[in-house]
Order: C-alpha cells, then sequence, then structure tokens
C-alpha cells in the first residue's frame, strides 16, 4: 500500500481465512480516485485482544471472544455456501451448526451444499480462557431460476463511484421498486431505503471512513451485491 512514489489502486484479499491461492488475492482491484502518497485508506485492527508483554494493540485484560462470521452463495450452485470466519479476541475453538443437521470445529469450514431452497439458522460458537459466544444468521436459499434471473437483473443496476465520498449514485434500468441496503464491515445496517428506476442519488455524509457492503433486493431475490469503500 506504501510506495515512495505513491499508489493509486488497492489490492483485496476476498477470503483472508484461506491458504494460498484459495484466499483470492486480487492485484490493482480497487482504482482510488487520486494518488496516495502517505498513509493507508485503511488502518487494520487487528483485535488481538490480551497478549502479555505485547507492544501491539493489545490490553492487558481478559476479554471473551466474539463470534462473527459472513457467507458467500457459490456461482455454479445457489445451493452451495462459501463461509468466512470473522471471529475475534483470540478465540481458540470452534462449533459451527449449519442448520441442516451438519457440524463442523473447523475454524475455517470446507463449503457446505443444502439439499433443497429454505431458510436455514446459521450458527458459530467460539470459545477461549475467558468465556464463550455465540452468533446465528438466518441464510435463505432459493433455486437455481431465481439466481440467473437476479444475475440477468444485476447487468443492469449501477452503482458508482468507487471509492466515493459523499454522493452514491445507482442506475437501473429496469421498473421494479427495490430496496438498497448498507452494512458496515462489522455487520451492522446503516443504510435501508427503497430505490426506483432511472438514476438514484443518495448522500452519505454521515458515514465515518471505511469499507462497506451493499445488498440490492427486490420482493423475489437480491439483484446485487458488492463492497464499497468510503473515502
Amino acid at each position: 500500500m506504501f510506495s515512495t512514489n505513491g499508489v493509486k489502486s488497492i489490492h483485496v484479499i476476498n477470503k483472508p481465512n484461506r491458504v494460498g491461492k484459495l484466499c483470492e488475492f486480487k492485484q490493482h482491484e480497487i482504482e482510488l480516485p487520486s494518488h496516495l502518497f502517505v498513509g493507508s485508506v485503511n488502518m487494520p485492527y487487528f483485535r488481538l485482544g490480551s497478549l502479555a508483554n505485547s507492544s501491539c494493540d493489545t490490553l492487558t485484560i481478559n476479554l471473551k471472544p466474539v463470534a462473527d462470521f459472513r457467507y458467500e452463495i457459490d456461482s455454479s450452485n445457489s445451493l452451495k455456501l462459501n463461509f468466512n470466519n470473522l471471529s475475534y479476541f483470540n478465540p481458540h475453538q470452534y462449533k459451527w451448526s449449519f442448520g441442516n443437521s451438519k457440524f463442523s470445529e473447523e475454524k475455517s469450514p470446507d463449503a457446505v451444499t443444502y439439499d433443497s431452497p429454505g431458510i436455514y439458522d446459521v450458527c458459530l460458537e467460539v470459545e477461549n480462557e475467558y468465556g464463550k459466544d455465540t452468533f446465528c444468521r438466518l441464510v435463505e436459499l432459493t433455486d437455481s431460476t431465481t439466481i440467473l434471473n437476479s444475475v440477468q437483473l444485476s447487468s443492469r443496476a449501477k452503482i458508482y463511484p468507487n471509492p466515493f465520498s459523499t454522493y452514491l449514485r445507482i442506475n437501473m434500468d429496469f421498473d421494479i421498486k427495490c430496496q438498497l441496503m448498507l452494512y458496515s464491515a462489522m455487520g451492522n445496517l446503516v443504510y435501508n431505503n427503497h430505490i426506483f428506476k432511472g438514476e438514484n442519488i443518495i448522500t452519505f455524509s454521515m458515514l465515518s471512513a471505511g469499507d462497506y457492503f451493499y445488498v440490492i433486493r427486490y420482493e423475489d431475490g437480491v439483484v446485487n451485491t458488492g463492497k464499497l469503500i468510503r473515502i
């Protein structure tokens, strides 16, 4: 990210918990609006928790772990999910429940394929010497026909610029009332409102700089998802 002559792009690791090429490293994935000569777009907070005699960003207090994860639907199979473990404060044990009578104690489990569409309650319990925590998400899986229709609509929903500062523009080339939801990097919903055919201009002057994830939904499924950077 740092360079003597400045940089104009950000590299992205899509799956940081995976090893080697499975982490899906993308060089020059996000182009910045101008050269960045000194500093970083985002200063990382590693959330290491308690670590005695460490000079890192830790405190000598006993912290319970915090469970968190996100998931992605496989592009080739609408009933297959890839899970990304986002838990922090140094958990040592992991217990996954995928809502389909399947379980795992791996930190980063292999992809899970479900037998049929539906709504599944996926939970992750983490534990360290100071306590435990559980985080659950309801995951809705649809059949391949709905996924195909969503992909066709996705090419007709454009969201830009990215990165953005104050204004975000969304152009929709279809006459369906949709819903835009914006989530912080921690998974908190920070925006939720309707968008319509044509150009939608949305002001985000109160948002902090950082990474965000958006979902554009309509009544039958998801139109588009992606990552945005507020600078």
